[in-house]
């Protein structure tokens, strides 16, 4: 309750726009979250899991913390339970003889035991049920903790954002973990126990033996797998409609768009998709559900049939007393294994999911990645990275080989990087993604300032430039000087205690902005400055003079300087220069004399500061354009070849589309890599068509053969007219026949789901070794889309899709040819198994009845 009324006191003034919340208001609520009833020494044990996976080298784990904190706790629940299950087991047994044989002593023990069963288990879930809200408080409790102590500067919030929501919407479903998560283990101790007890009881028996196999490894593992396909449905159904959610609101928000880009293209066919798509999810979780539910409603029926069926079928005697022990034995365990374990299962895989979430958020907060190393002082090396391999292909891959910043020197990537690799970069450099490969070593703390500037709601400047860190005088007043805000403070109406932001008193210009949020980053104590493209969104002049302070204070207090840049005269002044050539980062050679006769013949349309900073030629403006890939290559042409250094632009020119005609030539190396890919996939495709049709005729080839042999012997016996000629055997017989065709269908969405799931992963991989050429993109696009005109324009996705559909249809088509005729006859075969045991346990029940009748 204090922690809910701390919160609801430290949000209400955040509503009110008008007073300014002084600093021993503003964060009660963390001070608030140290409650010992909220287990704070959980962030303790994720404390220690850090340091000791630094010590030891591995990766840290947060279940390993979460089991330190409510390990004990689990236990004492774990083994409570089982004593509550004995009792329950105890109450059913008495329940069961008390019927057999009514004993006054048999009643007193049942009534005893039912009143001590109900008490105890009342007082269990009720204890279990607070442990598990205490347990979701206080992971949120972390995580808020976490948030709130944030360097809003070192993380994408893009990517922190749809995490934290991810862990916070998986958390809301943690109250019940210790409430079903027990039952794994006293499923296990029951299905020992009770396969003990029936082989002693019944002497090791073949019908005990064939009960027990049927119980274990058919019907508790066919119904925890429909209970996880139907919770699997049941998300993809909440996400299908969230999708279509989203495709309304598009359509509310631009109806201006989708009316010039083709209403039916843009909404209707997406809609028309997504209903589609939604339907079948619901159809197929119905159908889950159903049998869900008549599996746990006929549990204990099928179990007594599959019972008395092997008795008669080994002519074995059937009891009374066996068969009320039997029916005792599943009232025990029906509940436990039939309802419980399939919960408690995918509550445990939801909650193993749920802390590898938290644990990825709580690493991104607190910089702990496994293959980053600790600060370090007592060296000169801010970043090392040795045979990095970072980020996926369709994500942005980083690929380097060998990477050795100092302190003190300034660093600059001036050409211009796609997003996702640039995005890939930011997060490798700020110790932000785990590796695939390789060693990368972070020495001191990352303060990077993102190319988009952003102000806080409801501050000032002041506070802007601080965010939440102690005020030093003389370090704010160095900071006002290097970003040259004392001018522009001078023009607000307060000055630096002036009120901005979007919900502020007076309203700022994106340069001011800008040198606000520069201000802001180098105001933090860190080894590391990145300024991802802020300076280019500034004028040529304030750019230059900035970038010049900046330089010469972080020289001088033995800082690193990391800048994205695509204006010559600021990279001019850093002291080495690093550029992204397909996917990997290398160190380019910027040497004064190397590159001093291109100057005269590349031009940039941007503005120049005022000093000329480009005379001399120490970098030109080709290095910076987008085309920098082909004028770098045309310079390594030109240096070794017997041209002259003074030529003219139009020899240049000419050169240049000499040496692109030279590389679209198709080679024999493409040719053979082509080839070779193409051998891949369709060895890779036929083999993997050719395995599941021997997988499915191999798993049901001894159904068959039982099947068939039956067949064999009802036609030999010459029971099958009789059988025919009953009306009701015949309507068995079609509805068995339909169950077999469903059957076949159920097995081609299996496959179909399948070859989904891995051609995904075998394109993908084929993808990140080779990277595509546009002119063959195109051209296998091309033919394509000759093939299937309706698919995506997208390449990969258009290759996924061509192949899956090749590959589906021959499968379909195989096993239309080669499984429907045998799943018929299995159908056929199987239905008059079923109507020769009945008519034969009928008689034999009949028989039995009548003996009885005779002895009374």
């Amino acid at each position: 309750m204090k922690y809910f009324i701390n919160v609801f006191r430290w949000l209400l003034p955040n509503f009110k726009s008008h007073p300014e919340l002084s600093i021993d208001k503003r964060f009660p609520l963390r001070d608030s979250l140290q409650s010992v009833h909220l287990r704070e020494h959980i962030e303790r044990c994720w404390t220690n899991e850090l340091l000791a996976s630094i010590d030891t080298n591995r990766k840290p784990r947060f279940l390993y913390a979460a089991w330190r904190c409510y390990g004990p706790a689990y236990v004492i629940v774990s083994t409570c339970l089982l004593i509550i299950e004995f009792l329950c087991a105890l109450q059913a047994l008495l329940y069961y003889y008390y019927a057999f044989e009514p004993r006054p002593l048999f009643s007193f023990a049942l009534w005893s035991v039912s009143l001590l069963y109900v008490v105890t288990k009342h007082l269990w879930k009720a204890s279990v049920c607070h442990m598990g809200i205490q347990l979701r408080v206080s992971l949120q409790t972390l995580l808020l903790k976490k948030v709130l102590l944030i360097d809003t500067e070192n993380v994408n919030f893009k990517d922190l954002n749809s995490q934290v929501m991810e862990v916070v919407r998986r958390l809301s479903n943690m109250d019940n973990l210790f409430l079903f998560t027990p039952y794994i283990f006293v499923a296990f101790l029951y299905t020992i126990s009770v396969g003990v007890l029936l082989a002693e009881y019944y002497r090791y028996s073949t019908s005990s033996i064939l009960l027990t196999m049927a119980v274990l490894f058919i019907l508790i593992p066919y119904q925890v797998l429909l209970a996880y396909r139907t919770d699997t449905a049941g998300k993809k159904y909440i996400r299908q409609n969230m999708t279509l959610c989203k495709i309304l609101n598009e359509y509310r928000r631009s109806w201006d768009e989708v009316k010039a880009y083709c209403l039916k293209r843009t909404f209707i066919e997406s809609v028309r998709k997504h209903r589609l798509s939604t339907r079948s999810t619901e159809l197929t979780l119905y159908l889950y559900e159903t049998v869900l539910f008549v599996i746990s409603l006929h549990y204990t029926k099928v179990v007594a049939l599959v019972f008395v069926m092997a008795h008669i079928w080994f002519e074995e005697d059937v009891p009374e007393e066996k068969v009320l022990l039997l029916l005792a034995f599943l009232e025990i365990f029906m509940y436990p294994l039939s309802v419980n374990l399939s919960r408690s299962i995918s509550l445990t895989s939801e909650f193993v999911k749920t802390i590898n979430s938290l644990q990825d958020v709580l690493m991104m907060l607190d910089k702990a990645s496994p293959n980053l190393e600790g600060v370090r002082k007592d060296t000169e090396i801010v970043i090392k990275m040795k045979d990095v391999q970072a980020g996926t292909a369709p994500l942005g891959k980083l690929l380097c080989e060998q990477l050795v910043i100092t302190r003190g020197q300034t660093v600059a990537f001036p050409s211009k990087l796609k997003p996702r690799t640039k995005k890939t970069l930011l997060r490798l450099l700020t110790g932000e993604i785990d590796l695939n490969d390789g060693t990368a070593s972070i020495y001191g703390k990352v303060s990077l300032c993102s190319k988009k500037a952003w102000l806080f709601p409801r501050a000032s400047v002041k506070k802007n430039i601080l965010s939440n860190h102690f005020y030093n005088s003389q370090k704010y007043q160095r900071v006002i000087n290097i970003c040259d805000l004392s001018h522009d403070l001078q023009y607000l109406p307060k000055g630096e205690n002036t009120i901005i932001g979007s919900k502020g008193d007076h309203n700022v210009d994106i340069e001011l902005a800008m040198k606000i949020s520069i201000a802001r980053v180098l105001y933090r104590d860190a080894e590391v400055y990145i300024f991802d493209s802020i300076l280019d969104l500034l004028c040529a002049q304030a750019s230059n003079r900035l970038l010049e302070r900046i330089l010469k204070a972080a020289i001088k207090d033995n800082k690193c300087i990391i800048i994205f840049s695509q204006r010559p005269w600021l990279v001019r002044q850093t002291q080495r220069l690093f550029n992204v050539v397909y996917d990997r980062i290398q160190e380019l050679d910027a040497r004064k004399e190397k590159i001093e006769s291109l100057s005269d013949y590349m031009e940039t349309d941007e503005e120049q500061p005022e000093e000329d900073v480009t005379s001399g030629g120490y970098f030109t403006t080709g290095l910076f354009t987008p085309d920098f890939r082909d004028v770098r290559v045309d310079w390594k042409v030109m240096q070794n070849s017997p041209m002259p250094r003074s030529i003219s632009l139009a020899d240049l020119k000419a050169y240049r589309k000499k040496s692109v005609v030279e590389r679209k030539k198709p080679s024999s190396q493409k040719s053979v890599t082509r080839k070779l890919l193409s051998a891949v996939i369709h060895t890779v495709g036929f083999a993997m068509t050719c395995s599941v049709i021997i997988g499915i005729i191999v798993s049901s080839l001894t159904m068959h053969v039982i099947s068939a042999g039956w067949l064999y012997i009802c036609l030999y016996q010459s029971i099958l007219p009789p059988v025919i000629d009953d009306p009701a055997l015949q309507v068995l017989l079609g509805l068995s026949i339909a169950a077999s065709i469903l059957l076949m269908v159920q097995y081609y969405w299996l496959v179909n789901n399948f070859l989904d799931t891995v051609y995904d992963g075998l394109i993908s991989s084929l993808f990140s070794l080779k990277r595509w050429q546009s002119i063959e993109r195109e051209s296998i696009i091309f033919i394509m889309q000759k093939l299937q005109p309706k698919l995506d324009t997208n390449f990969t996705a258009t290759l996924i899709q061509c192949l899956k559909r090749w590959l589906i249809y021959w499968v379909s088509v195989t096993m239309m040819i080669v499984y429907t005729p045998v799943t018929v006859v299995q159908g056929v075969a199987m239905s008059l198994c079923l109507v020769y045991i009945g008519k034969y346990c009928s008689g034999y029940v009949t028989k039995l009845w009548h003996l009885q009748d005779e002895r009374k």
